[in-house]
């Protein structure tokens, strides 16, 4: 893909991000904001994929929309745990919880509305013009090269809850390019990644991961720390806690194919 088409599909995703953001402080649903992230998530993508180009300066998701990004998610992550909670029928035991939940998520809200108004949340005229490659075969190779290298280490290192979430984003990052890899990398990818379906259904299950482990660190959060609703919030963490180790089982058996086919393929430091 020329260095001109680069700029083109930039382009559209600075648009679609854009008029996502705008949609998002207008209400701020979970769906708005799901797919504003997906698509911020999409162009990083991209720009990691292009970072492999030798000749390209280093390219980086702009502040501002890094920071209206990661807002966001605060909301979005207080929105699904407040969900959960009503789901597993604890809303009315744990309702001095849930409302001090929704006055953090009040204040996410404010501060993704300043960021809005002072300041534009994405620069699309300065990103594009430190734009200077395209994406070549050289390129895909490069970039399957770096991410089974560290998918292979992050394995290697042991599941930790770090390690599990640094791996999803390596994932997401091959999904998102993968109409790339479909055609000039198909040689290089190991056997447990040439599928987009199974690496669709290992993200979404180190997603659920992921939601689990942020639940618990904002039951951590200094502002809910003096919250005393005895019983039900232990049993809360404990079933948090559970789910997550379940969740578990059928990822470390797919991330263990991923770590023998890596070294099995001859393509291990």
């Amino acid at each position: 893909m020329s260095r001109k088409h680069v700029k083109t599909e930039i382009e559209k995703k600075c648009k679609e991000i854009k008029k996502l953001s705008t949609k998002v402080v207008n209400g701020f649903e979970k769906e708005d904001i799901h797919a504003f992230r997906v698509t911020v998530k999409k162009l990083r993508a991209l720009l990691r994929m292009l970072n492999e180009n030798k000749d390209q300066k280093e390219l980086k998701i702009p502040g501002g929309l890094k920071a209206f990004y990661n807002c966001v998610g605060m909301i979005r992550n207080v929105q699904l745990f407040i969900h959960t909670i009503k789901n597993e029928k604890k809303e009315e035991a744990l309702s001095s919880l849930i409302q001090r939940l929704e006055a953090q998520k009040d204040a996410y809200k404010i501060m993704a509305r300043q960021l809005t108004e002072q300041t534009q949340v994405l620069k699309k005229k300065k990103l594009l013009k430190k734009i200077n490659t395209g994406i070549s075969k050289r390129t895909v190779h490069r970039f399957i090269k770096r991410k089974q290298e560290a998918l292979h280490k992050l394995i290697s290192a042991g599941n930790t809850e770090v390690n599990m979430h640094a791996i999803r984003k390596i994932l997401k990052d091959i999904l998102y390019n993968w109409k790339f890899i479909q055609r000039f990398g198909r040689s290089e990818i190991i056997v447990a990644l040439q599928f987009e379906q199974h690496i669709q259904k290992i993200t979404s299950q180190l997603g659920d991961i992921q939601d689990v482990v942020t639940f618990r660190e904002i039951l951590n959060y200094e502002e809910l720390k003096g919250i005393d609703e005895g019983a039900a919030k232990e049993e809360l963490i404990k079933q948090l806690t559970d789910s997550k180790e379940q969740l578990k089982l059928p990822i470390l058996v797919y991330l263990e194919r991923i770590k023998s086919d890596f070294e099995n393929s001859g393509k291990a430091l």
